[in-house]
């Protein structure tokens, strides 16, 4: 399971418990039902949405155009800060409504999926757990791995010309099969999309076993991606060995295409 299935799961489970012990307050403190009554308190209040709405709005539409994850990280401090300084406003000048309590209640919620959405993010990975997330973990089963040197130019209006192959290679040495696996296990990784600027060059291996390919995975110079049973794509902490090793082609018997 990815980490965006993971999270949204885990934020699923904390806003039903939000929503539970808000019920509970509410009963306990006598707080009256505020459905439909999202009135601001004050102009501070009318003005605090307005620039939150925007600032939020203004990072999404980044979020899209840049495809940059690491900007969702504003979002939920953005959305933290404006639930904190709902609550606020509700203690200082409607004290008597209580509905500072639920608010409060709100912001914790958000606290905790923030710190869930950063835990989430920020793990890292081995290339063992990479592979069990797609549905894949019996290396012992590998025969022999194909080798595919690729170039990619998005700018080829004739779509059948973007992708080329530049060379190949078909590797059935246990010892060199293992060397490559070890390149891929010394390196850590974390869940993140490919950006389009890292797919001009990469290696494709087809991991086979007989004539079947249980899976591939596709080299780049900052990421892999990994399909079996599903597909996900992982950014390389660090210095990319696999492909240094791939580059330097001084152990494997290319055949030019």
């Amino acid at each position: 399971m990815g980490v965006f299935y993971r999270f949204i799961i885990f934020s699923i489970i904390v806003i039903l418990i939000m929503y539970l012990v808000r019920f509970i307050v509410r009963n306990k403190l006598n707080i009256p039902p505020d459905w439909g009554n999202n009135r601001p308190i004050n102009h501070i209040h009318r003005w605090g949405n307005r620039i939150f709405m925007v600032l939020t709005l203004s990072i999404l539409i980044l979020v899209y155009v840049i495809d940059n994850f690491n900007l969702l990280f504003l979002v939920f401090g953005l959305l933290l800060v404006y639930v904190c300084f709902e609550a606020f406003l509700e203690w200082k000048y409607e004290p008597e409504e209580k509905q500072y309590f639920l608010s409060i209640i709100e912001a914790i919620a958000v606290g905790v999926i923030f710190i869930g959405f950063i835990i989430l993010s920020l793990k890292t990975l081995t290339f063992e757990e990479a592979l069990e997330e797609t549905g894949y973990n019996d290396l012992a089963s590998i025969q022999y791995i194909e080798i595919e040197d690729v170039s990619f130019n998005p700018n080829e209006e004739d779509i059948s010309k973007q992708i080329t192959i530049k060379q190949k290679a078909r590797i059935e040495d246990p010892n060199l099969i293992n060397q490559i696996f070890d390149e891929f296990s010394e390196l850590e990784y974390r869940e993140r999309s490919l950006h389009d600027d890292s797919r001009g060059h990469y290696y494709r291996l087809y991991l086979k076993t007989n004539n079947y390919s249980y899976s591939d995975i596709t080299v780049y110079n900052e990421y892999i991606s990994i399909y079996s049973n599903d597909f996900n794509t992982y950014r390389i902490i660090g210095e990319n060995g696999i492909y240094q090793f791939l580059e330097e082609k001084e152990a494997i018997d290319w055949e030019i295409t």
